[in-house]
């Protein structure tokens, strides 16, 4: 159960992190066409 509740939590911070992630790259690549 333990073990369950802490691996769906490392998921959620994760697809946090890859939409964080995703987000600044656009952010970068539209900064460097300009």
């Amino acid at each position: 159960m333990e073990k369950r509740t802490i691996l769906s939590y490392g998921k959620k911070i994760i697809d946090k992190y890859e939409i964080i992630k995703r987000s600044t790259t656009l952010k970068w690549l539209k900064a460097n066409i300009r």
